[in-house]
């Protein structure tokens, strides 16, 4: 008998794609338009049910570390991120790469993580492993190792002595809308989010510099219909039905024209590059 290969289950899908930053300019009010304008973009090129409006969740400042020439995202596929509201900071290490294996190999237990599959235009995917913490940024690589100790093991070569630093010394205010959710089947509801990214050291400047819309579904967060296929991490028929609507936002000229900008950078290349 051929053995079956173990596969850790993902516990979420997410379908991004980059927004133009300029309609989303302006203060609360003309924002608000703005959105409400996006919504009704979406319900015109679907048949999916769409319930709610897109509505203000929380601001938070998003920070990236790491050591200098990017040594852990560049060498060893790691990003190391900060989100503060609230004079709370959440610490979060995560792995990212295109091959599943590669960032399965990566897990290990832990509270709080996670195995996610994140897809972008046209329709690739990156997978990520992280585990958060609340906890400030680390000074070197021995006190990021004391919160994450098994990080020692996957980070065998060439470990850097100098200290960690703030990324490109950027910090983004994110201010995030969340709110309105799309039907995918009978047994999943997708949660659409409006991420914005404003420069935190200049908070008087209302146009942002990266924006971001997506929608998520969970694993076995179905609704009161289990799918016909419940003993799988996600159901085919679901899949189909974000696949479909995902490519529905490209494919329409008039929605990727007024909302989509396929030039821009994702915001953790934001992070890590700027306008360069």
């Amino acid at each position: 008998m051929t053995p079956i290969e173990p596969t850790i289950p993902i516990t979420s899908r997410e379908y991004k794609a980059m927004l133009k930053p300029h309609p989303l300019s302006g203060t609360s009010d003309s924002l608000n338009r703005t959105l409400e304008a996006l919504r009704r973009s979406l319900l015109s090129i679907t048949d999916l049910k769409l319930k709610g409006e897109f509505v203000f969740e929380k601001d938070q400042k998003v920070r990236f570390w790491d050591f200098p020439q990017n040594w852990l995202k560049d060498r060893k596929n790691y990003v190391l991120r900060t989100r503060k509201r609230k004079n709370k900071t959440t610490l979060t290490l995560k792995c990212r790469h295109g091959d599943r294996y590669f960032v399965q190999s990566q897990i290990t237990s832990g509270d709080q993580a996670k195995f996610e599959e994140d897809i972008k235009p046209r329709f690739t995917s990156l997978y990520s492993y992280s585990r958060k913490v609340k906890a400030s940024a680390p000074r070197s690589l021995k006190e990021l190792i004391d919160i994450f100790p098994d990080l020692k093991n996957r980070i065998e070569t060439d470990p850097p002595d100098s200290p960690i630093q703030l990324v490109r010394d950027f910090t983004a205010r994110e201010r995030v809308y969340t709110g309105v959710t799309i039907k995918l089947s009978k047994s999943f509801d997708a949660e659409c989010a409006v991420i914005i990214w404003y420069d935190a050291d200049d908070p008087e400047n209302v146009s942002p510099l990266v924006a971001e819309f997506s929608f998520r579904y969970p694993m076995k967060k179905w609704t009161k219909h289990p799918p016909p296929e419940p003993f799988n991490t996600f159901d085919g028929k679901t899949g189909l039905a974000a696949h479909d609507f995902y490519i529905s936002l490209q494919n329409s000229r008039e929605f990727a024209d007024a909302w989509l900008d396929t030039e821009s950078k994702t915001k953790t290349l934001y992070a890590y590059e700027g306008n360069r």
